[in-house]
Formats: structure tokens, C-alpha cells, sequence
């Protein structure tokens, strides 16, 4: 199965694509957005190019479980994404620590150049489906 998952932000949506059987990632280019709502014509694009199973989306949450101004916003976006793609599932991924995971991988990679922040938001969106996958997919086939 292929999966497209957003780390959600308010003027830029990151976006990453995984395949569950190769085990790959591949980043793709984050959207931009205004207040939370991307550009839709881009994220259609890349519903049509890579054709995937299902949606995984950020979701914040703090540490001790309460939730942020900003998670009513991803609530908003879930159902957007829900609306405009009916026949893709929509799964809530914890989001905690990725965008500090993502700083500390393209700068120990690329350096300063890499903290461009699409890069920044789409490699987030990367790990979110990666700890996904993880706790998810590969965790229930070794069960």
C-alpha cells in the first residue's frame, strides 16, 4: 500500500509519500498554505500522480496528552481531507518531536542550506509516517 502524509502547519502543509511494502519514502514538495488551508490544486495533483491507499496527517497533541490551539485546526483539515477524498482512510499520526527530528537530520546532512522550511516540513511529514508505519503496519505483522 502506498500512503501520502501532511505535516500540517498553517502556511505551509509538508509532504511525504511511503510505500509499506518497499519500506521507501520519498519527499515530495510542501504545499503552501494561508491559516491552515493548503493549496488544494497541488495536494489534488498529488492524490492523482501517486494514487494512494490512504491518508496519515499529523496530529498535535502535548506531552501529557492535552491538546493545542492548533490541533483544532488539524481537526479541520482531517475533515477537509475526509470531504474532498472520500474513498482514502485518514489516520491520525503523533507528531510529537518530528520537526525537531527533521532540523537535526538535514543539518547533519545538508548543513544550514538544509533547513529550508518546505524541506523541513515535508522531511516531518516523512517522519511522521515513518513512526506510523512503525507502530502501525511493521509492529503488526511481527505480532
Amino acid at each position: 500500500m502506498v500512503y501520502i502524509a501532511f505535516d500540517f502547519g498553517t502556511t505551509s502543509w509538508g509532504v511525504a509519500m511511503g510505500d509499506e511494502v518497499s519500506q521507501t519514502f520519498s519527499l515530495l514538495e510542501a504545499v503552501k498554505a494561508e491559516g491552515g488551508d493548503p493549496k488544494w490544486a497541488i495536494i489534488d495533483g498529488y492524490i492523482h500522480q501517486w494514487r494512494p491507499d490512504a491518508i496519515v496527517i499529523g496530529y498535535p497533541l502535548k506531552a501529557n496528552g492535552e491538546r493545542f490551539k492548533l490541533t483544532d485546526l488539524v481537526d479541520e483539515a482531517i475533515k477537509a481531507l475526509e470531504s474532498r477524498y472520500p474513498t482514502l482512510p485518514v489516520h491520525k499520526a503523533d507528531e510529537r518531536l518530528s520537526t525537531v527530528q527533521a532540523k537535526e537530520s538535514l543539518f547533519a546532512e545538508h548543513g544550514q542550506k538544509g533547513l529550508a522550511k518546505g524541506r523541513v516540513d515535508s522531511e516531518s511529514a516523512r517522519i511522521i509516517l515513518s513512526d506510523w508505519f512503525e507502530q502501525n503496519i511493521f509492529n503488526s505483522k511481527s505480532d
